[in-house]
Protein backbone atom coordinates (compact mmCIF):
# COMPACT_ATOMS: atom_id res chain seq x y z
CA UNK A 1 0.00 0.00 0.00
CA UNK A 2 2.86 2.53 1.07
CA UNK A 3 4.68 1.51 -2.45
CA UNK A 4 1.72 2.66 -4.11
CA UNK A 5 1.66 5.93 -2.83
CA UNK A 6 5.18 6.46 -4.19
CA UNK A 7 3.55 5.57 -7.35
CA UNK A 8 1.49 8.37 -7.13
CA UNK A 9 4.46 10.75 -5.81
CA UNK A 10 6.33 9.88 -8.82
CA UNK A 11 3.58 10.30 -11.58
CA UNK A 12 2.93 13.81 -9.93
CA UNK A 13 6.77 14.81 -10.03
CA UNK A 14 6.87 13.41 -13.28
CA UNK A 15 9.93 10.79 -12.10
CA UNK A 16 10.35 7.21 -12.74
CA UNK A 17 10.00 4.99 -9.79
CA UNK A 18 12.82 3.02 -9.51
CA UNK A 19 11.01 -0.65 -7.94
CA UNK A 20 12.77 -1.45 -4.34
CA UNK A 21 14.24 -4.38 -3.70
CA UNK A 22 12.65 -6.31 -0.85
CA UNK A 23 13.74 -8.24 2.10
CA UNK A 24 12.64 -9.48 6.15
CA UNK A 25 9.48 -7.95 5.41
CA UNK A 26 10.62 -4.49 4.40
CA UNK A 27 11.21 -2.88 0.53
CA UNK A 28 14.26 -0.36 0.35
CA UNK A 29 17.13 -0.31 -1.91
CA UNK A 30 19.44 -2.41 0.33
CA UNK A 31 17.07 -5.47 0.31
CA UNK A 32 18.60 -8.39 -0.79
CA UNK A 33 16.07 -9.51 -3.37
CA UNK A 34 14.62 -8.16 -6.46
CA UNK A 35 11.09 -6.90 -6.42
CA UNK A 36 9.74 -9.61 -7.65
CA UNK A 37 11.08 -12.27 -5.49
CA UNK A 38 8.29 -10.59 -3.28
CA UNK A 39 5.88 -9.35 -5.78
CA UNK A 40 3.79 -9.69 -9.46
CA UNK A 41 5.44 -7.58 -11.64
CA UNK A 42 2.50 -7.88 -14.44
CA UNK A 43 -0.48 -6.70 -11.92
CA UNK A 44 2.29 -3.71 -10.73
CA UNK A 45 3.24 -2.58 -14.11
CA UNK A 46 -0.54 -2.36 -15.07
CA UNK A 47 -1.47 -0.56 -11.37
CA UNK A 48 1.07 1.68 -13.23
CA UNK A 49 0.05 2.66 -16.24
CA UNK A 50 -3.65 3.43 -14.76
CA UNK A 51 -1.59 5.98 -12.60
CA UNK A 52 0.98 7.27 -14.71
CA UNK A 53 -1.20 6.86 -18.15
CA UNK A 54 1.89 5.68 -20.32
CA UNK A 55 2.71 2.50 -20.53
CA UNK A 56 6.40 2.78 -18.75
CA UNK A 57 7.27 4.96 -15.39
CA UNK A 58 8.95 2.27 -13.60
CA UNK A 59 12.69 0.40 -13.46
CA UNK A 60 13.66 -2.69 -11.55
CA UNK A 61 16.95 -1.55 -8.97
CA UNK A 62 19.44 -3.43 -11.00
CA UNK A 63 18.21 -1.99 -14.03
CA UNK A 64 18.47 1.55 -12.10
CA UNK A 65 21.67 1.03 -11.04
CA UNK A 66 23.83 0.03 -14.13
CA UNK A 67 22.36 3.36 -15.56
CA UNK A 68 23.93 4.81 -12.52
CA UNK A 69 27.01 3.12 -13.07
CA UNK A 70 26.67 3.86 -17.08
CA UNK A 71 26.73 7.84 -16.99
CA UNK A 72 29.41 9.76 -17.98
CA UNK A 73 28.57 12.42 -15.65
CA UNK A 74 27.64 11.04 -11.93
CA UNK A 75 23.82 11.72 -11.30
CA UNK A 76 23.39 14.00 -8.58
CA UNK A 77 21.02 12.26 -5.64
CA UNK A 78 19.05 14.16 -2.97
CA UNK A 79 17.75 12.60 -0.03
CA UNK A 80 13.54 13.51 0.58
CA UNK A 81 12.36 12.34 4.13
CA UNK A 82 8.98 11.74 4.63
CA UNK A 83 7.63 11.28 8.30
CA UNK A 84 4.67 12.47 10.93
CA UNK A 85 4.45 15.49 12.83
CA UNK A 86 3.54 13.70 15.68
CA UNK A 87 7.11 11.77 16.09
CA UNK A 88 10.06 13.37 17.21
CA UNK A 89 12.20 14.97 14.94
CA UNK A 90 14.82 12.31 14.13
CA UNK A 91 18.16 12.29 14.72
CA UNK A 92 20.45 13.14 12.67
CA UNK A 93 18.34 16.23 11.47
CA UNK A 94 19.92 19.78 11.10
CA UNK A 95 17.91 21.82 9.23
CA UNK A 96 16.23 25.04 8.88
CA UNK A 97 11.80 24.97 9.20
CA UNK A 98 11.12 26.54 5.50
CA UNK A 99 7.51 26.42 5.63
CA UNK A 100 4.80 25.13 7.71
CA UNK A 101 1.81 25.00 5.10
CA UNK A 102 -1.61 23.57 6.00
CA UNK A 103 0.22 21.39 8.52
CA UNK A 104 2.84 20.15 6.53
CA UNK A 105 6.23 21.19 7.80
CA UNK A 106 9.31 21.58 5.30
CA UNK A 107 13.19 21.66 6.53
CA UNK A 108 16.59 21.76 4.47
CA UNK A 109 19.65 20.83 5.93
CA UNK A 110 22.29 22.81 6.76
CA UNK A 111 24.93 20.15 5.28
CA UNK A 112 24.90 17.68 2.17
CA UNK A 113 24.02 13.76 2.94
CA UNK A 114 26.37 12.55 5.20
CA UNK A 115 26.81 8.51 4.98
CA UNK A 116 26.45 7.97 8.58
CA UNK A 117 23.74 10.08 8.80
CA UNK A 118 21.68 7.62 11.56
CA UNK A 119 19.05 8.46 9.26
CA UNK A 120 20.10 5.55 7.19
CA UNK A 121 20.43 3.28 9.35
CA UNK A 122 18.17 0.93 7.06
CA UNK A 123 20.48 2.09 4.39
CA UNK A 124 23.79 1.96 4.73
CA UNK A 125 24.21 0.39 1.34
CA UNK A 126 24.02 3.51 -0.32
CA UNK A 127 27.61 4.22 -0.17
CA UNK A 128 29.08 0.99 -1.69
CA UNK A 129 25.68 0.28 -3.79
CA UNK A 130 25.62 3.34 -5.57
CA UNK A 131 29.01 4.38 -5.12
CA UNK A 132 28.75 6.36 -8.53
CA UNK A 133 25.63 8.19 -7.72
CA UNK A 134 27.21 12.06 -6.15
CA UNK A 135 25.11 12.83 -3.03
CA UNK A 136 26.82 15.73 -1.76
CA UNK A 137 25.86 18.30 -4.09
CA UNK A 138 21.97 18.83 -2.57
CA UNK A 139 21.03 18.81 0.94
CA UNK A 140 18.59 16.80 2.03
CA UNK A 141 14.78 17.70 2.39
CA UNK A 142 12.64 16.31 5.20
CA UNK A 143 8.54 16.50 5.17
CA UNK A 144 6.51 15.80 8.14
CA UNK A 145 3.42 15.25 7.48
CA UNK A 146 0.43 15.93 9.64
CA UNK A 147 -1.04 12.85 11.75
CA UNK A 148 -4.65 11.47 10.53
CA UNK A 149 -7.32 13.53 11.99
CA UNK A 150 -5.47 16.56 11.32
CA UNK A 151 -7.95 18.99 9.27
CA UNK A 152 -4.68 19.06 6.39
CA UNK A 153 -4.41 15.49 6.50
CA UNK A 154 -7.84 14.71 4.42
CA UNK A 155 -5.63 14.76 1.29
CA UNK A 156 -2.15 16.25 1.95
CA UNK A 157 -0.86 14.75 -1.57
CA UNK A 158 -1.12 17.82 -3.77
CA UNK A 159 0.26 19.89 -1.17
CA UNK A 160 3.43 17.59 -0.70
CA UNK A 161 3.74 17.65 -4.23
CA UNK A 162 3.81 21.31 -4.49
CA UNK A 163 6.03 21.99 -1.72
CA UNK A 164 8.59 19.68 -3.69
CA UNK A 165 8.22 21.77 -6.90
CA UNK A 166 8.99 25.27 -5.24
CA UNK A 167 11.68 26.90 -6.85
CA UNK A 168 12.49 28.46 -3.20
CA UNK A 169 13.18 24.94 -1.34
CA UNK A 170 15.05 23.49 -4.58
CA UNK A 171 17.67 26.90 -3.94
CA UNK A 172 17.45 26.63 -0.59
CA UNK A 173 18.72 22.41 -0.82
CA UNK A 174 21.60 23.48 -3.26
CA UNK A 175 22.57 27.23 -2.22
CA UNK A 176 24.57 26.39 1.12
CA UNK A 177 26.98 25.04 -0.82
CA UNK A 178 28.64 28.26 -2.47
CA UNK A 179 27.94 29.93 0.75
CA UNK A 180 29.72 27.51 3.13
CA UNK A 181 32.48 26.67 0.74
CA UNK A 182 30.83 23.44 0.09
CA UNK A 183 31.75 23.16 -3.36
CA UNK A 184 33.37 19.29 -4.34
CA UNK A 185 36.82 19.58 -5.19
CA UNK A 186 36.67 17.71 -8.79
CA UNK A 187 33.89 20.56 -9.31
CA UNK A 188 37.05 23.12 -8.25
CA UNK A 189 39.21 21.40 -10.52
CA UNK A 190 36.82 21.71 -13.29
CA UNK A 191 37.01 24.92 -13.63
CA UNK A 192 34.16 25.90 -15.56
CA UNK A 193 31.87 28.20 -13.80
CA UNK A 194 29.36 27.21 -16.71
CA UNK A 195 29.28 23.86 -15.30
CA UNK A 196 28.89 24.89 -11.59
CA UNK A 197 26.46 27.15 -12.29
CA UNK A 198 24.14 24.33 -14.00
CA UNK A 199 25.32 22.15 -11.13
CA UNK A 200 23.92 25.07 -8.35
CA UNK A 201 20.41 25.45 -10.66
CA UNK A 202 19.52 22.11 -11.44
CA UNK A 203 17.28 19.46 -9.65
CA UNK A 204 18.67 16.34 -8.42
CA UNK A 205 18.29 13.65 -11.24
CA UNK A 206 17.49 11.20 -8.68
CA UNK A 207 14.86 11.30 -5.54
CA UNK A 208 16.04 9.42 -2.66
CA UNK A 209 13.31 8.80 -0.99
CA UNK A 210 12.94 7.66 2.78
CA UNK A 211 8.69 6.82 3.21
CA UNK A 212 7.82 6.52 6.61
CA UNK A 213 4.33 7.87 6.86
CA UNK A 214 1.39 5.56 8.65
CA UNK A 215 -1.46 6.77 6.82
CA UNK A 216 -2.08 7.17 2.82
CA UNK A 217 -1.83 11.24 1.67
CA UNK A 218 -2.56 9.88 -2.17
CA UNK A 219 -5.39 8.41 -0.71
CA UNK A 220 -8.60 9.76 -2.55
CA UNK A 221 -6.78 10.11 -5.48
CA UNK A 222 -6.24 6.90 -6.32
CA UNK A 223 -9.28 4.28 -7.71
CA UNK A 224 -6.24 1.65 -8.13
CA UNK A 225 -5.98 -1.60 -5.58
CA UNK A 226 -4.16 -0.89 -2.54
CA UNK A 227 -1.19 -2.68 -3.21
CA UNK A 228 0.65 -4.73 -5.51
CA UNK A 229 -0.24 -8.49 -6.16
CA UNK A 230 1.98 -11.27 -4.60
CA UNK A 231 4.00 -13.09 -6.82
CA UNK A 232 3.05 -16.26 -8.79
CA UNK A 233 5.34 -18.50 -7.15
CA UNK A 234 3.99 -17.63 -3.85
CA UNK A 235 0.38 -18.06 -4.44
CA UNK A 236 1.20 -21.01 -6.36
CA UNK A 237 3.23 -22.53 -3.05
CA UNK A 238 0.63 -21.40 -0.80
CA UNK A 239 -1.88 -23.63 -3.29
CA UNK A 240 0.45 -26.82 -2.65
CA UNK A 241 1.00 -26.31 1.30
CA UNK A 242 -3.13 -25.69 1.80
CA UNK A 243 -4.07 -28.47 -0.66
CA UNK A 244 -4.40 -31.55 1.44
CA UNK A 245 -5.71 -29.39 4.28
CA UNK A 246 -8.91 -27.99 1.99
CA UNK A 247 -10.60 -27.03 4.21
CA UNK A 248 -9.33 -25.95 6.96
CA UNK A 249 -9.35 -23.04 9.76
CA UNK A 250 -6.57 -20.26 9.90
CA UNK A 251 -5.99 -18.24 12.87
CA UNK A 252 -3.55 -15.44 13.08
CA UNK A 253 -2.64 -14.79 16.25
CA UNK A 254 -0.66 -11.29 16.51
CA UNK A 255 0.84 -11.72 20.70
CA UNK A 256 3.86 -9.16 20.68
CA UNK A 257 1.59 -6.50 21.59
CA UNK A 258 -0.28 -8.27 24.07
CA UNK A 259 0.37 -7.54 28.05
CA UNK A 260 2.24 -11.39 28.75
CA UNK A 261 0.27 -11.58 31.72
CA UNK A 262 -3.18 -11.78 29.44
CA UNK A 263 -1.84 -14.68 27.11
CA UNK A 264 -2.67 -17.75 28.79
CA UNK A 265 -6.41 -16.77 29.52
CA UNK A 266 -6.56 -15.09 25.85
CA UNK A 267 -5.07 -18.90 25.04
CA UNK A 268 -7.89 -20.44 26.62
CA UNK A 269 -10.15 -18.06 24.80
CA UNK A 270 -9.06 -19.22 21.47
CA UNK A 271 -9.55 -22.69 22.22
CA UNK A 272 -13.22 -21.78 23.53
CA UNK A 273 -13.73 -20.01 19.88
CA UNK A 274 -12.37 -22.85 18.35
CA UNK A 275 -14.65 -25.29 20.10
CA UNK A 276 -17.59 -23.45 19.43
CA UNK A 277 -16.89 -22.61 15.29
CA UNK A 278 -15.86 -26.92 15.02
CA UNK A 279 -19.48 -27.59 17.00
CA UNK A 280 -21.49 -26.45 14.33
CA UNK A 281 -21.99 -28.91 11.63
CA UNK A 282 -22.85 -26.40 9.01
CA UNK A 283 -19.63 -24.86 9.69
CA UNK A 284 -17.38 -27.61 10.42
CA UNK A 285 -18.11 -30.28 7.56
CA UNK A 286 -15.34 -31.59 6.16
CA UNK A 287 -13.14 -29.66 8.16
CA UNK A 288 -9.54 -31.50 9.44
CA UNK A 289 -7.12 -29.15 9.93
CA UNK A 290 -6.26 -25.71 11.68
CA UNK A 291 -3.33 -23.48 10.74
CA UNK A 292 -1.72 -21.18 13.12
CA UNK A 293 0.24 -18.08 12.03
CA UNK A 294 1.70 -15.96 15.00
CA UNK A 295 4.28 -13.40 15.43
CA UNK A 296 5.99 -15.47 17.72
CA UNK A 297 8.62 -17.88 16.06
CA UNK A 298 7.47 -21.24 17.94
CA UNK A 299 6.48 -24.10 15.78
CA UNK A 300 3.10 -25.16 15.93
CA UNK A 301 3.85 -28.76 15.62
CA UNK A 302 3.51 -30.91 18.91
CA UNK A 303 6.62 -30.01 20.10
CA UNK A 304 7.37 -27.01 21.41
CA UNK A 305 10.49 -25.44 19.68
CA UNK A 306 11.86 -22.80 17.87
CA UNK A 307 11.31 -21.96 14.12
CA UNK A 308 14.33 -21.67 12.13
CA UNK A 309 12.08 -18.11 10.35
CA UNK A 310 12.20 -14.99 12.78
CA UNK A 311 8.46 -13.81 12.27
CA UNK A 312 8.94 -10.78 13.33
CA UNK A 313 11.54 -7.98 13.00
CA UNK A 314 10.77 -5.74 16.50
CA UNK A 315 9.46 -9.18 18.55
CA UNK A 316 12.58 -9.70 21.04
CA UNK A 317 11.27 -11.07 24.41
CA UNK A 318 9.85 -14.45 24.81
CA UNK A 319 8.74 -14.84 28.29
CA UNK A 320 7.52 -17.86 29.90
CA UNK A 321 3.89 -16.67 29.20
CA UNK A 322 3.77 -16.46 25.15
CA UNK A 323 5.58 -20.12 25.75
CA UNK A 324 2.78 -21.28 27.83
CA UNK A 325 0.05 -19.83 25.79
CA UNK A 326 0.98 -22.08 22.42
CA UNK A 327 1.21 -24.88 25.13
CA UNK A 328 -2.39 -24.60 25.49
CA UNK A 329 -3.37 -24.37 22.39
CA UNK A 330 -1.31 -27.52 21.72
CA UNK A 331 -2.79 -29.20 24.54
CA UNK A 332 -6.19 -28.37 23.05
CA UNK A 333 -5.67 -30.57 20.16
CA UNK A 334 -4.09 -33.28 21.95
CA UNK A 335 -5.49 -37.06 23.20
CA UNK A 336 -8.18 -35.40 25.65
CA UNK A 337 -8.61 -32.32 24.43
CA UNK A 338 -11.33 -30.45 23.47
CA UNK A 339 -10.41 -30.17 19.75
CA UNK A 340 -8.39 -33.75 19.75
CA UNK A 341 -10.37 -34.64 16.26
CA UNK A 342 -8.35 -31.77 14.23
CA UNK A 343 -4.98 -31.23 13.08
CA UNK A 344 -2.95 -28.24 14.34
CA UNK A 345 -0.53 -27.67 11.93
CA UNK A 346 1.53 -24.58 10.59
CA UNK A 347 3.73 -22.84 8.12
CA UNK A 348 7.22 -24.58 9.24
CA UNK A 349 5.11 -27.97 9.30
CA UNK A 350 3.80 -27.35 6.11
CA UNK A 351 7.37 -26.30 4.12
CA UNK A 352 9.27 -29.56 5.99
CA UNK A 353 6.34 -31.85 4.22
CA UNK A 354 6.93 -30.58 1.17
CA UNK A 355 10.56 -30.54 1.45
CA UNK A 356 10.53 -33.95 2.31
CA UNK A 357 8.24 -35.05 -0.68
CA UNK A 358 11.06 -33.22 -2.85
CA UNK A 359 13.73 -35.02 -1.35
CA UNK A 360 11.38 -38.58 -2.10
CA UNK A 361 11.13 -37.40 -5.88
CA UNK A 362 14.76 -36.42 -6.24
CA UNK A 363 13.93 -32.63 -7.02
CA UNK A 364 15.23 -29.65 -5.58
CA UNK A 365 12.70 -27.73 -3.13
CA UNK A 366 13.52 -23.77 -4.32
CA UNK A 367 11.35 -20.90 -4.86
CA UNK A 368 13.33 -19.06 -7.18
CA UNK A 369 15.23 -20.58 -9.88
CA UNK A 370 18.11 -18.56 -9.10
CA UNK A 371 17.72 -18.91 -5.26
CA UNK A 372 20.15 -22.45 -5.93
CA UNK A 373 21.48 -22.45 -2.10
CA UNK A 374 17.39 -22.07 -0.61
CA UNK A 375 18.19 -19.39 0.84
CA UNK A 376 14.73 -17.11 0.08
CA UNK A 377 13.35 -19.97 2.40
CA UNK A 378 15.28 -18.04 5.61
CA UNK A 379 13.70 -14.43 4.75
CA UNK A 380 10.85 -13.59 7.14
CA UNK A 381 8.96 -12.20 4.44
CA UNK A 382 8.03 -14.90 2.13
CA UNK A 383 6.83 -16.73 5.54
CA UNK A 384 4.15 -13.82 6.11
CA UNK A 385 3.21 -13.49 2.60
CA UNK A 386 2.47 -16.94 2.73
CA UNK A 387 0.58 -17.40 6.03
CA UNK A 388 -1.73 -14.36 4.55
CA UNK A 389 -2.45 -15.81 1.47
CA UNK A 390 -3.40 -19.01 3.51
CA UNK A 391 -5.09 -17.08 6.24
CA UNK A 392 -7.13 -15.07 2.62
CA UNK A 393 -8.44 -18.65 1.83
CA UNK A 394 -9.22 -20.26 4.73
CA UNK A 395 -12.98 -21.63 4.81
CA UNK A 396 -13.02 -20.19 8.09
CA UNK A 397 -10.87 -17.44 9.71
CA UNK A 398 -9.75 -16.74 13.82
CA UNK A 399 -8.06 -13.38 14.67
CA UNK A 400 -7.64 -11.95 18.22
CA UNK A 401 -10.31 -9.04 19.29
CA UNK A 402 -8.67 -6.32 21.91
CA UNK A 403 -7.01 -7.33 24.36
CA UNK A 404 -5.88 -10.53 23.03
CA UNK A 405 -4.30 -8.98 20.29
CA UNK A 406 -4.16 -6.02 17.46
CA UNK A 407 -5.94 -5.49 14.58
CA UNK A 408 -2.52 -4.76 12.68
CA UNK A 409 -2.19 -3.95 8.73
CA UNK A 410 -1.69 -7.67 8.01
CA UNK A 411 -5.20 -8.87 10.28
CA UNK A 412 -7.19 -5.85 8.15
CA UNK A 413 -6.05 -7.08 4.31
CA UNK A 414 -7.12 -10.43 5.32
CA UNK A 415 -10.42 -9.27 6.44
CA UNK A 416 -10.75 -6.70 3.99
CA UNK A 417 -9.99 -9.60 1.29
CA UNK A 418 -12.51 -11.75 2.54
CA UNK A 419 -15.37 -8.84 3.00
CA UNK A 420 -14.66 -7.01 -0.57
CA UNK A 421 -15.27 -9.20 -2.41
CA UNK A 422 -12.00 -11.72 -2.87
CA UNK A 423 -13.71 -14.29 -0.44
CA UNK A 424 -16.70 -14.59 -2.69
CA UNK A 425 -15.64 -17.62 -3.69
CA UNK A 426 -14.19 -19.20 -0.41
CA UNK A 427 -16.49 -21.86 0.86
CA UNK A 428 -18.44 -20.29 3.87
CA UNK A 429 -15.97 -17.51 4.67
CA UNK A 430 -16.53 -16.86 8.09
CA UNK A 431 -14.41 -14.23 10.43
CA UNK A 432 -14.55 -15.07 14.06
CA UNK A 433 -12.64 -12.98 16.96
CA UNK A 434 -11.80 -14.49 20.46
CA UNK A 435 -10.61 -12.72 23.79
Amino acid sequence: MHLTQVLHLAAALNRTLVLPNVGKSRIGACGKWLFDAYYDLGSFAKQAREVFGVPRGTIMLDDFKTWVDMRPKAPAGQLVFFDESSTALPDGLDGTLVTAEDGLEVYVDHHPLAHDDTRLKNARCLKWKFNKMRTDTHHPVSLRLPTLGHPAAVNPGETLVRILQREDIAQMSIGNLQNFGMIPQDVLDFGKESHLETMATEDAEVLLVHWDLRHFPFSTLSTTPSGPDYSQNIRALANKLTKPHQPYVAIHWRMETVPPALLPDCAEALVDSLSILLADPSLAEGIRSVWLATDLALSSSSKLQKDSVQRSNTFKTVTSEHTEAIEIVKMAFGNGGPLEAWELTGLAQEIERMKRDAEAYGEEFVLEDEDDSGLLWEDSGIWGILDKIVAMQSALFVSGARGCGRVSSFTKQIVDFRTEGGGQNIPRNVVELFG
